[in-house]
């Protein structure tokens, strides 16, 4: 459950960062 919960998470994040272009490339990057 934990890690499915955790790919969505991942998912969305990605997705919105795709979004809003390159400048939280560096939070994405640390997050991850």
């Amino acid at each position: 459950g934990g890690r499915c919960a955790l790919g969505t998470w991942q998912g969305i994040f990605l997705w919105e960062h795709r979004r809003r272009g390159q400048r939280r490339r560096v939070t994405v990057t640390v997050v991850g």
